[in-house]
């Protein structure tokens, strides 16, 4: 008996389909308009449309998609409508013509408006309703480039607001608006704003809460023994609220036009059902700039210590899909730390990351985890080209617990997309999508396979 949860990793939301065109990132639907910069008070505007044919777990679909990306100063607003109709019906049979898993929760409504946004972040006053991308809150130790749109068969329309008064600030999100969300909150303060010495003035210390009061603690199973989906290709789980909490420092030491340094300290905890653990994590931001706007280089590099019932950067990219599925197989995450029988702040490991950018336009982004534990190593990498002969190309690439980096580029279970444009003539351009991704089945055994999935279409794009 197959599962169907056609395309629940659909990972064009990490910012690699169809339209990385500029610099920004993007969601899980066609077409994927970034969002326009602010600080520009001149109206600036994108339009774009793409019809094509996809292929989504084992049929096939004919995709229209139209959208457009408007910016006026500070304010962004992003619109979609994308549709998908199957034409070819495979095994199992049944699906109807219009792909119902787009359009049977509330929350794939709301993602005809993509995103409202006012400011950046960074600014003083950052708000954004919508799709939330790569969100991080404080230092990243928990929530650590969050996507809320991952899973293609349910949408989220979040929100993300900061402010920050110079001496004290707060950082906020909410992952879902129609959904039980994952909520985070992060007041921080500089308690030496006023100080005679520069760099005690950036000192910064902060509170980070963050809970999801309605984590998978368990799935639900038939008589069978294999897991048990509703109609809308939700997974019945049993639900308990998982806590996280920390308090951590940072203090930039040094900065000037081509280097900035900033330290930090962070010491969080997780906390289930009474159980526990607490995780140390020491790093530090270096971030070179030696030809500003031309060649650009953002690093984090950071030394981990932690117990059994705790993972650092629990809330991160891929955790909605994670929450239910952790490491490729039916055990929800939270279940997976309580059951963990490592010993109290016995896990040593390091991550270290890589923003690389040339004209703003060639981006390279790289990821990597290894820790002295089963299952512990995790990478990530994108790349992200601009028009070069009328051929545009991005490509993006990630496997989270393997044992060994040897390992890491090993493509079984691995989640991979490849886009590549064509401009054919003035607007008018041809654009083709592989994917990797995952998929539940339960026959024989429950379990997460990969497969192969393409898109391929002719499409418009407008930008003035």
């Amino acid at each position: 008996m197959k599962i169907r949860t056609s395309s629940r990793l659909l990972i064009a939301v990490i910012g690699v389909t169809s339209s990385l065109v500029s610099s920004g990132v993007a969601l899980a639907e066609i077409p994927v308009l970034p969002p326009m910069p602010g600080g520009d008070p001149t109206m600036q505007q994108a339009a774009e449309g793409l019809a094509g044919v996809a292929m989504i777990g084992e049929d096939y679909y004919a995709t229209i998609s139209v959208g457009t990306a408007l910016r006026f100063g500070k304010v962004g607003v992003g619109v979609q409508a994308p549709l998908r109709f199957r034409v070819i019906d495979n095994d199992p049979k049944g699906g109807g013509t219009l792909r119902k898993e787009d359009w049977d929760e509330l929350g794939d409504y709301t993602k005809i408006l993509r995103y409202v946004e006012y400011g950046s972040p960074g600014d003083p006053i950052y708000l954004r309703l919508g799709e939330l991308i790569g969100t991080s809150i404080g230092n990243g130790t928990i929530i650590d480039r969050y996507y809320n749109t991952i899973d293609i068969d349910h949408y989220r329309t979040g929100l993300r607001f900061d402010f920050d008064t110079g001496t004290w600030g707060v950082q906020t999100m909410l992952s879902s608006l129609t959904t039980s969300p994952l909520v985070a909150l992060r007041p921080y303060y500089r308690p030496l704003t006023e100080s005679a010495i520069p760099i005690l003035k950036t000192l910064t210390v902060g509170l980070t809460f963050a809970v999801d009061p309605s984590a998978p603690d368990a799935l639900d199973k038939d008589a069978s023994g294999n897991p048990v989906m509703d109609d809308k290709n939700n997974l019945q789980t049993q639900n308990k609220a998982a806590w996280l909490a920390g308090v951590g420092a940072s203090l930039e030491v040094f900065k000037n036009d081509l280097i900035q340094i900033v330290p930090y300290v962070d010491l969080n905890t997780f906390e289930l059902r009474g159980l526990g653990s607490v995780g140390a994590h020491i790093g530090t931001f270096i971030n070179l700039h030696p030809v500003p706007g031309v060649l650009d280089l953002d690093s984090r590099w950071e030394y981990r210590r932690f117990g059994g019932h705790y993972l650092p950067g629990y809330v991160s990219t891929t955790y909605e899909i994670e929450r239910v599925n952790y490491l490729g197989t039916f055990v929800p995450k939270a279940a997976f730390l309580r059951h963990a029988t490592r010993d109290d702040l016995g896990v040593n490991g390091f991550y270290g990351s890589l923003d690389f950018a040339i004209l703003q336009n060639i981006r390279v982004t790289g990821v990597a985890e290894k820790y002295d534990s089963d299952q512990g190593g995790n990478v990530m990498v994108r790349l992200l080209l601009p028009y070069i002969a009328n051929l545009q190309f991005s490509a993006y690439y990630m496997k989270r617990g393997f044992a060994a980096f040897k390992d890491a580029f090993d493509p079984d279970s691995a989640m991979a997309i490849a886009a590549l444009r064509y401009k054919i003539q003035g607007p008018l351009f041809l654009q083709g999508n592989f994917t990797r991704q995952w998929r539940a089945v339960a026959d024989p055994t429950p379990r997460y396979e990969t497969i192969d999935d393409f898109r391929v279409g002719v499409g418009v794009d407008f930008r003035f």
